[in-house]
């Protein structure tokens, strides 16, 4: 239940802002009371303390009581409070006779070490807490990929399978009096289907290969800008509606990258500029360098990524919710980004709603980089 009740606060948009920015003030604000609170009972049994008879040494046991209410508050420095407790239960000590007996100096110890107990309690309580939140937390990330995964897989084979279907079923019907030219149409979709299918399947087993850490970058020396210059003819056949422009003329002779890595880090970047942009609106691919990278930047005039989505854009089988119309995977930015990090580059995104977007791809010249 709790799932769909999200999904409904995230569709109510500025709503759902207001709320949680209203949370979170409440929340504050409760904190701010608690430690007031906190604060004033140490002060209330410190005059106790005082005033008690000497020998009514309980009352230091009673400074265990807003070390234990503190566990309600987040960021409340609990050693710091013992450490309080205990120095105002030592100077509750010159209330104490001259001829006070051992037992209640004894006893005034006890009730400190009770202090320093109760702190090392709530620590411990408040780790257990956070482990918990936090092992919630990657439950609730992982229940989102999967369903992201579930929706994206579902639909985009469902529709490849209902081409094939569709035609199949045309081609057996006309089968006694089908025109060569209306069989190789027919044929050409359901190869184009069965190709997205395959396609689809070497996303998902590329993912699993970066997060099982199998593929590592096989350098060679590649010249980047040829690289570039043969991606964006796959692309501009691909998109024959994508105004492609490409200079790449300031970039370096050479430069050793695992050529088939960078090339799915391209491809992604065009494809999605093409995919997301009108027929017909400028694409350009800019390469330069600087004294130790290599620079790309593809930019768009095409629908743009909504500003609270752009944190998500790199996450695997994420897609904006303006993009549902357009054939994904949401595998595309995952991987680039991995794959840069492998090189030790990055890749940096910049979008506007209904304006464009311009993504940074950043190599560094020299060696360097992690497992995708």
């Amino acid at each position: 239940m709790l799932l769909p009740k999200l999904d409904q606060m995230r569709a109510s948009g500025d709503t759902v802002d207001r709320r949680y920015a209203a949370g979170i003030y409440l929340s504050s604000v409760r904190e701010i009371a608690l430690l007031i609170g906190i604060g004033l009972s140490i002060i209330a049994i410190f005059i106790f303390d005082i005033i008690v008879a000497p020998d009514d040494v309980s009352i230091a046991f009673i400074y265990t009581i807003p070390i234990f209410v503190s566990i309600l508050h987040r960021t409340c420095n609990v050693y710091m409070l013992a450490a309080l407790t205990t120095a105002l239960s030592i100077a509750g000590l010159v209330t104490l006779p001259s001829d006070a007996g051992v037992s209640l100096y004894v006893n005034r110890a006890i009730a400190i070490l009770t202090q320093w107990v109760a702190a090392a309690l709530v620590t411990s309580r408040r780790k257990a807490e956070q482990l918990l939140h936090h092992n919630l937390d990657v439950e609730w990330q992982k229940t989102q990929r999967q369903r992201r995964f579930l929706d994206i897989v579902s639909h985009e084979i469902g529709t490849s399978l209902t081409t094939i279907d569709g035609q199949a079923f045309r081609l057996a019907r006309r089968s006694a009096v089908i025109e060569p030219a209306e069989m190789s149409q027919r044929s050409g979709k359901i190869r184009g289907a069965v190709r997205h299918i395959q396609s689809l399947m070497q996303h998902i087993q590329l993912v699993s290969e970066i997060e099982n850490q199998a593929l590592r970058p096989q350098r060679t020396d590649v010249s980047l800008a040829a690289l570039v210059k043969d991606l964006v003819a796959q692309a501009r056949y691909t998109y024959p509606q994508a105004a492609i422009e490409v200079d790449t003329a300031a970039l370096s002779a050479t430069l050793s990258i695992d050529a088939f890595m960078i090339s799915q880090i391209i491809e992604n970047i065009v494809s999605n500029a093409a995919k997301y942009s009108p027929p017909g609106a400028p694409i350009t691919v800019v390469g330069t360098a600087t004294d130790d990278a290599a620079i790309l930047v593809v930019t768009d005039k095409g629908r743009g990524i909504p500003a609270d989505e752009l944190e998500h854009v790199f996450a695997v089988y994420y897609r904006a919710h303006n993009s549902h119309d357009v054939h994904g995977t949401g595998v595309g930015l995952y991987v680039a980004e991995r794959f840069a990090a492998a090189h030790g580059g990055t890749v940096v995104i910049d979008s506007r709603l209904g304006i464009g977007t311009e993504v940074t791809l950043r190599l560094p010249l020299s060696e360097q980089g992690t497992a995708p």
